[in-house]
Parts: structure tokens; sequence; C-alpha cells
């Protein structure tokens, strides 16, 4: 038998980077599939994990959540001035032979995140989008649908992670001991109305009193910036607990960061009422 070369695996001399990845584009339109997966939260090890579309993204910073979230905000104008509420689903169309394909990253340290609308260019096969680069992942954002889903994860991740970074906010229940707020473990029923409607447009359970204001206050603002709802009224177990109207800009549509600023203020008052009681009824050792 005519006998074959063996290849012998040589070891390398080169032991510095041989291969990264410079950007990955994802062109998504419609109801992206998105779920946010948090894990350890309450503890130093905190980690959330993103599915967003096929992308798989791991944060651990609040900081870092924040700052994509705002910036993915901030494109508001564009999203509402040019972008369709949804495009054919056509402009997705996957090679059979090479889908599905995905990618994971960990977003940490000064990412970068930058917004550009790009014109349709057809003869290429681009539609006109919304591009939004985080660190490497591209985003070809298609329609208005795409844009508000996407949002709302950056949203949701940044919630999970700011929940309890440190001494200054209410540890979960299991950790807090003693210094549990009250009814930690109570649920509590939460419901959404505009101001002076009857009818309930969304509404929910949770345990604990910071965090049910937390769900209710993160459905309104998803109603808010949807158009759902123009004014904002949460009830609390049945009784109404807080009123907002927002404010809008000059040429008519909300701002996702005054909004949000103006919801959180809202929660750190109810949070601060909470921790008075504690205080009055000596539920928090002082000495």
């Amino acid at each position: 038998m005519p006998s074959h070369p063996t290849h012998r695996r040589q070891p390398s001399e080169h032991h510095g980077v041989t291969s990264t990845v410079l950007a990955v584009v994802l062109r998504v339109a419609g109801p992206v599939l998105t779920g946010i997966h948090p894990h350890a939260i309450g503890t130093p090890e905190r980690q959330v994990s993103a599915r967003i579309g096929d992308a798989l993204v791991y944060l651990t910073d609040p900081a870092v959540a924040a700052r994509i979230r705002q910036h993915w905000d901030a494109a508001q104008y564009l999203a509402v001035q040019r972008l369709p509420e949804q495009v054919s689903q056509t402009w997705l169309a996957p090679d059979p032979e090479r889908y599905p394909l995905g990618i994971c990253v960990q977003l940490s340290g000064p990412v970068e995140v930058t917004t550009k609308w790009v014109p349709a260019a057809h003869a290429n096969g681009i539609p006109a989008h919304l591009r939004i680069r985080v660190d490497r992942l591209v985003w070809q954002v298609c329609d208005k649908q795409a844009w508000r889903v996407i949002g709302d994860a950056w949203f949701d991740a940044q919630r999970h992670l700011e929940q309890y970074p440190g001494r200054d906010r209410f540890p979960p229940p299991e950790l807090a001991g003693d210094a549990a707020p009250m009814n930690t473990t109570q649920e509590h029923r939460w419901s959404i109305t505009a101001i002076s409607a009857t009818t309930v447009h969304r509404q929910g359970v949770a345990s604990g009193l910071p965090y049910t204001w937390t769900e209710a206050l993160t459905a309104g603002r998803v109603a808010l910036l949807a158009g759902e709802l123009d004014t904002l009224a949460v009830s609390i177990d049945g009784e109404l607990e807080a009123m907002h109207t927002p404010g809008l800009t000059t040429d008519g549509t909300l701002d996702p960061q005054d909004l949000t600023a103006a919801l959180v203020e809202i929660h750190q008052c109810v949070t601060a009422h909470l921790l008075a009681e504690q205080l009055a009824d000596g539920r928090i050792d002082t000495s």
C-alpha cells in the first residue's frame, strides 16, 4: 500500500493574538425574541444574561447596562420619525445552509455605543435602518417594533443589576435578615391605568412593596413609550398611590431619559417612605 505522509502539528512560535472579532452585524425586525435571566442578584457575582434575537449578552455592571439603555432610548427621535412600524420579514430571510448563527459576548468596561441612520441600498439588499453599535455588536434595526422590544430588554437588564447594588438599597429578602423592609415577602397587587380611567391597562402581583413598585413603574414606562397610555396612574392593592403626566419635547414626543428619571424619583420617594416607617417602628437598629 502506498504510504501517506503524516501531518504533524508543529509547536507555534507565535503566542500573541491570532484571531479577533471586529464586528458582528445583526438585522432585526418585528417582535424580536428576547429573554432576561438574572443570576445571583444581591451578591458580588451578580450577572444578567440577555437573549436578544441571535445574540446572547452577559452583563455584570449596572453602569454598563445603564449606558447601553440610555443610548438606545436616545435613538427614539430617529426611530419614531424614520422607522416604519413593521417591515416585511423578507429582509430577514436566512441562508438555509448557514443558519442559525449566534453570537455570545460579555459587555464590560468602556463599552462604546453609537447610533446612525442608514438609508436603503436596495441594489445591495440593504433596507433603510437604524444602525446601533454596542461594542462589537452592530444592530440593523429595521422597524419601530424591534427598537421597542430590544429597548425593553436593555431596561429589564439594567433594572435587575441595579436592584441591590450596595448597602444604600434594600437587599433581597433572603439576604436582609432583621433589616428587611416591611412587607418584604408579602404579595401585593399592582395595576396601571391612564389618569381618570377606570379600565386597567396592565396588572400583576409581586413580593414586597419595593419590588411591586418596580414592576408597576416598569410596566408604566413601557406603556407610555409605546403610546399605549398618555398619562400614568399606579394603584397598589386597589388603592391609587401615584400619578404622572410626562412632559413632551418640542416635536411632541416623549424623552425616554426624562421619563425614566421621573419614574425613578417616584420609586425613590416610595423607598424613602418605607425606610422612614422602619426607623420609626424600630425595625432597623441604628445604634
